[in-house]
């Protein structure tokens, strides 16, 4: 799989939460923004780096196979999406069906509060297009922050995505029609 990850670029980030159930029967609605996520270089090249080492050879990743490609799943929504001008409104609404698509599936009590994370780029050596679906679930940690040369310790109960965090939940889609 090293091989689809090569040239990674982030075009479009979107984020959105998705809530614990109480009741296994009654969903809470995801909290959806209305636009997209704007990352410096920095930010974009540290998820590339955490996407990248999720699916690297040490990671015991799986490549799957896609078996639903009926109107109402992933698949269907993606490749629809591909066909479309990608701009940040499509793109933002792709998310949000994702995002409850994903919160309709989680049924079990035992999911916590996560952020969801779809990410728009491109891979591979010909610039392929990709949908990265992340659900990344929220940490807390402390911060330091420097204020009148002095060097302060801050807690933050917000943190995903870091460093150590396992990305356990993400789904990679790659468009591999190459236009001619």
């Amino acid at each position: 799989m090293a091989g689809e990850f090569i040239n990674v670029k982030i075009n479009k980030v979107a984020i959105h939460k998705i809530f614990k159930r109480e009741d296994r029967k009654v969903l809470i609605p995801p909290v959806f923004n209305n636009q997209c996520s704007e990352l410096n270089v920095e930010a974009k090249r540290a998820l590339v780096t955490r996407i990248t080492k999720a699916f690297g050879n040490e990671s015991h990743s799986l490549k799957m196979k896609i078996e639903d490609t009926s109107e109402k799943s992933i698949y269907k929504l993606i490749t629809d999406f591909w066909k479309t001008k990608q701009d940040d409104q499509e793109f933002l609404e792709l998310s949000r069906k994702l995002t409850l698509l994903l919160a309709v599936a989680q049924k079990s009590c035992i999911y916590l509060d996560a952020i969801v994370v779809i990410v728009k780029g491109t891979s591979k050596a010909y610039n392929a297009d990709f949908i990265a679906i992340i659900k990344a679930e929220i940490q807390d940690g402390f911060n330091i922050i420097e204020n009148n040369g002095e060097q302060l310790l801050s807690y933050m109960n917000t943190l995903l995505l870091t460093r150590q965090q396992k990305l356990h939940k993400i789904g990679f889609f790659i468009n591999n029609q190459v236009a001619g």
